[in-house]
């Protein structure tokens, strides 16, 4: 540098700006230094405690993804109250909140988190969005945020926690955890078949204090194996073409195919066995999809093993041809499905009260009870309420036009999906894309047209997600992710750092709020089976129960129905034993527990059938409760207009206030209102022999004769064996005594012994036939068959020594030839009043709820429940109200 012509020389040793460069490691100002350059070692040995974290975490996830595949189809405990579809809900959330808590964790270690976009966001987006919308105005917001009794699969919880599943298996999916998902399938469909095979068999390996905890189907129900062994099929046929062309060794390979072959063979054999509740349009849409795509060489297996789909394929037509094959040493009947003309008329029933939003998730219950079609009464489903239908038509009630439309969307964007990418790059030989898309659309197919369980449909969603994770992994599609970072600018990693610590939060709530709802199931589930033994440590555990979930109205209602019977049970206790105290405080408090279940679910037709029963039955001890009783049953009925059982209840309940007036005009203007209820009850199914019963027995003590019979033939042509309708027509016809009517009557007494040797009742009335018409000696024989059989009960503790001794009595009075009457047996105030008066205490019916895998059955009143009209000699055993 040259100033005023001078060379000036600069050191830059001592440039203030460059000496830096020269310093050592050991000069004052190291602190200057980049700490990247001299902290190297300790950042590697982070990155090395970040990578095995990352590891271990990955490990997790993987393993949650196993557990999940793996034990959906097999959990179950035994001990809760809702039963299997229940518990394995229970476990899906688990392992499901377990790899989220895992996911998140491992994007905090690593500074994002990567969340896969896929083609059908829009659709899954805007359905959980009409859950949502749906459960806010539902009839029944706490059915419709949990989901239902026994099966909560469809509320907003259970869908929440599907679309979260698939944004887990979609943000990591891999090659090892795509094969790790196929061992879980596949192991828990080995264990599946052998379970089953052992129980329709029969063949036991568990003792019986075991075996009282264990389900014969391990899905809730046989129309649920049905579907599932219909899955394996593909997914067994998948698994022995991709061994076929595996890379291993020999003995390895042969020890694979054949367990494979053995269980593939077991799996059809169960198709056979299951023929009734196998989803066969499923079925053969998933094989037919399966060969099509070989046979055009779009997927090309093994050159020596492409005939084995076609073979599948074959014995699949030939079971099918066959038609059902009685194999099994237990009934395999499953729970009935609805038909397409019933589910399509409610759906569009439905829809003109609810057009946007639907009654709400999973309350298809309601929408079946106030929409169901009359002719549904007349065929053989009349007797059955429905909860599930398929997924399509269930939509259309629940979720309303909107939620049907996301999910219709859904629907075909999945399958147009799934077909084009099966389809391009056919040199890639997608045998996986095209094994899981053939296995989906299976359970695609049962789903949306079939009531299925909550574990067939938690599996289903949770297939199609891996199908079409395996489909956009093969064909190597571009990944379009979402990246939540913590990398990024200090305000935005704030922020995602907040969202990471309100998900952990979010999840370790409903680990404690799922925690305790099966917690307080399996206190119910305590107290159904202690009932019976110990009453107060039953009532204990609901009481538990109640408190961990103060939500549940169906706890509510058990508890009221346990009051009830053990009300009953005192009031049946002799005079010296019985505690009037006890059975007012019992009736108060099923009362009150009642009212309190119908409160919480107004519109649950099941608990406001139970508070009805629960007052007809108090109505033994407090006369007023008839009334509420009536009311009930009104209220029951705006609910389901169409179900005949309440008019004959109804009808039932104004027979009982007859019995209790004293002037005869006022007996009789009741029971020819009842007799009109009963009339309604026939015009709502002209099949309901209960009712042409029950108008048979007005008839008769309005003294209607020829009208009892005509009613009482119309019940015998629809229940002929019912020993019940057989004994009435012997006696009307006797009371009658037209020309021939002895001889009518005499063969439907001796019919009912005919039909069971050992009915007491048959007997016993045989006996006062041959007395009335004074064959002595005939009558004497029946007699002594009656006090035999008491004598034989009397062996087993069931005898009853007082009704002995009557017996004898009038086996005596036969010898002496003196007339057996209710005045010379000392029963003249029992002879007097109708039939069964006695019996409401002893007899009554408490109703219990039960799953709805299979389909609940309808409210059918006993006749025990309420005292019949007619007279009947006091001394009669009861009626067997199991031949009703």
């Amino acid at each position: 540098m040259i100033i005023d012509n001078q060379p000036v020389k600069i050191n830059r040793d001592k440039n203030p700006r460059s000496d830096w460069r020269g310093m050592s490691s050991q000069t004052a100002v190291k602190s200057f230094a980049r700490p990247e350059a001299n902290n190297r070692e300790g950042e590697n040995e982070k990155f090395k405690n970040n990578k095995l974290m990352t590891k271990m975490l990955d490990r997790l996830i993987g393993f949650s993804m196993f557990m999940i595949f793996f034990g959906i189809p097999l959990y179950f405990t035994g001990f809760s109250f809702q039963g299997v579809g229940f518990e394995k809900q229970i476990y899906f959330y688990a392992w499901l909140l377990l790899g989220i808590v895992v996911w998140v964790i491992k994007g905090i270690v690593l500074g994002e988190m990567r969340l896969q976009r896929t083609f059908l966001d829009i659709p899954i987006l805007g359905l959980w969005l009409s859950f949502g919308l749906s459960t806010i105005f539902s009839v029944d917001k706490w059915r419709s945020f949990f989901g239902a009794f026994f099966d909560p699969s469809t509320g907003f919880i259970g869908t929440t926690a599907l679309v979260i599943a698939y944004y887990f298996i979609m943000s990591n999916f891999n090659e090892k955890r795509l094969k790790m998902i196929l061992i879980a399938l596949i192991s828990s469909g080995l264990i599946l078949i052998a379970w089953t095979i052992m129980a329709i068999l029969q063949i036991h390996i568990f003792p019986d204090s075991v075996a009282l905890y264990l389900p014969v189907s391990l899905l809730g129900d046989f129309s649920s194996l049905g579907v599932m062994f219909a899955f394996l099929a593909i997914i067994f046929t998948l698994a022995i073409l991709k061994l076929a062309e595996a890379e291993l060794d020999k003995i390895r390979k042969n020890i694979f195919l054949s367990v494979m072959f053995i269980f593939l063979v077991l799996d059809l054999y169960l198709v056979m066995a299951f023929y009734s509740q196998v989803p066969w349009l499923g079925l053969f849409a998933g094989i037919g999809i399966f060969l099509i795509y070989i046979l055009a060489r779009i997927v090309r297996p093994k050159a020596s093993w492409v005939w084995f789909p076609m073979v599948v394929f074959i014995v699949i037509m030939i079971l099918r041809m066959i038609g059902p094959v009685q194999i099994s040493k237990i009934s395999l009947l499953g729970g009935a499905n609805l038909d397409y003309k019933n589910s399509l008329e409610i759906a569009k029933e439905s829809l003109k009260e609810n057009f946007i939003i639907g009654s709400g998730p999973a309350t298809y219950g309601y929408d079946f009870s106030l929409k169901k079609p009359q002719s549904l009464n007349e065929s053989a489903l009349s007797e059955i309420r429905f909860y599930r239908s398929g997924l399509l038509f269930e939509s259309i009630s629940t979720l309303g036009a909107l939620g049907a439309f996301f999910l219709i969307i859904l629907a075909l964007s999945f399958l147009g999906t799934q077909m084009c990418f099966a389809y391009i790059e056919k040199e890639k030989n997608k045998m996986y894309s095209l094994g899981f898309f053939s296995a989906s659309s299976v359970l695609f197919f049962s789903v949306l047209f079939s009531r299925v369980s909550g574990p067939v449909l938690v599996l289903s969603v949770l297939i199609a997600t891996v199908s079409l994770a395996v489909s956009l992994w093969e064909s190597d599609a571009e990944k379009k992710q979402i990246n939540l970072t913590l990398k990024s600018s200090p305000k935005y990693a704030l922020a995602m750092a907040f969202v990471f610590m309100v998900v952990i939060t979010g999840v370790a709530f409903l680990f404690a709020f799922l925690g305790k709802i099966y917690i307080a199931d399996v206190y119910a589930g305590k107290g159904a089976r202690e009932i019976s033994k110990n009453t107060d440590q039953a009532f204990l555990y609901l009481q538990r129960a109640i408190n961990l979930n103060r939500q549940e109205s169906k706890y509510y209602i058990q508890a009221s129905q346990y009051y009830m019977a053990i009300a009953n049970d005192e009031a049946s206790k002799d005079e010296n034993s019985r505690d009037t105290v006890k059975i007012q405080e019992y009736l108060n408090n099923s009362i009150i527990l009642g009212k309190k279940s119908v409160e919480m679910s107004k519109n649950d037709v099941e608990t406001l059938e139970s508070l009805a029963l629960i007052y007809e039955n108090a109505g033994l001890y407090v006369s007023d409760s008839l009334a509420l009783a009536q009311e009930q049953y009104k209220e029951a009925q705006k609910l389901e207009p169409q179900n005949p059982a309440y008019y004959l209840k109804l009808g039932l309940l104004e027979i009982s206030q007859a019995i209790r007036k004293e002037k005869p005009e006022e007996k009789k203007q009741l029971l020819e209102e009842a007799n009109k209820l009963f009339q309604k009850a026939i015009e709502k199914n002209k099949n309901y022999p209960d009712a042409y019963y029950q108008t048979a027995l007005v008839n008769e003590a309005l003294e209607n004769f020829d009208q009892a019979i005509e009613a009482g033939e119309k019940a015998i042509r629809i229940n002929p064996r019912n020993s019940n309708y057989l004994l009435f027509l012997g006696r009307v016809y006797q009371k009658r005594g037209k020309e021939g009517d002895q001889d009518i009557a005499q063969r439907y007494y001796q019919g009912v012994v005919a039909i069971n040797d050992k009915d007491v009742v048959g007997h016993f009335y045989l006996g006062l036939f041959w007395e009335k018409t004074k064959k002595m000696d005939e009558a004497k024989k029946e007699y002594q068959k009656v006090l035999s059989l008491f004598e034989e009960a009397d062996k087993n503790g069931q005898g009853n020594k007082e009704t002995e001794e009557k017996i004898r009595e009038m086996i005596s009075n036969v010898e002496k030839g003196v007339e057996n009457t209710p005045e010379n047996l000392g029963l003249i105030e029992k002879a007097t009043q109708p039939e069964k008066a006695e019996t409401l205490v002893n007899d009554s019916v408490i109703p219990t709820s039960t799953p709805e895998g299979s389909g609940s059955p309808s409210f059918i009143p006993s006749e025990n429940v309420t005292p019949a009209p007619a007279p009947a000699p006091a001394l009669a055993p009861e009626e067997n109200p199991e031949n009703q």
